[in-house]
């Protein structure tokens, strides 16, 4: 069953009290709306394109007086014209006026393509929590880059509906 999940997650300022790898997790569970079939699979010699990626940003902070903030779900914002977080490059002869280089390479922004004009891609629930930030706490910048994938297990797919039953039955008296 295909489905997008998260590839990828580009951390670039997180001054909470929340790990990394706690805020990766809880964002991996967020599903999004929008349909698979219209992306690619990522072979390991295809590079992040529009056809087979699709890239969120998440910037919040909270700033001193302020009150507590919850961060959910509505609070990621679609890319359609792919990640703005710029590769670092070791190279210093690079040329200056050349667009800098991003973890993404979109030709064309997906705003363009037919399926997503009136169906913009959201997150499918807008209102999963994602964190809770106190007064100072400086939220982060990160990037997330969904990629499709062929689902091997139930626990990736984020339509998947877990139910446990538990059943005590007591007999008391003859």
């Amino acid at each position: 069953l295909p489905t997008m999940v998260i590839e990828k997650i580009l951390i670039a300022n997180n001054t909470s009290i929340i790990q990394d790898e706690v805020l990766a997790h809880r964002l991996g569970l967020v599903p999004i709306r929008v349909d698979p079939r219209l992306f690619d699979y990522l072979s390991e010699n295809d590079q992040p394109n529009e056809k087979n990626t699709i890239v969120f940003k998440l910037h919040v902070q909270c700033k001193r007086g302020s009150p507590r903030i919850t961060v959910k779900s509505d609070a990621l914002k679609w890319l359609p014209n792919g990640s703005e977080l710029v590769k670092e490059t070791r190279n210093a002869t690079s040329d200056s006026s050349s667009k800098p280089k991003t973890y993404t390479y979109f030709s064309c922004s997906q705003e363009t393509i037919p399926e997503f004009v009136k169906n913009p891609i959201i997150p499918k629930y807008p209102d999963i929590i994602i964190a809770k930030l106190g007064p100072g706490q400086v939220y982060f910048t990160c990037f997330c880059l969904f990629q499709k994938f062929l689902i091997k297990h139930v626990k990736m797919a984020d339509h998947a509906l877990g139910l446990e039953k538990i059943s005590s039955r007591a007999k008391c008296g003859a």
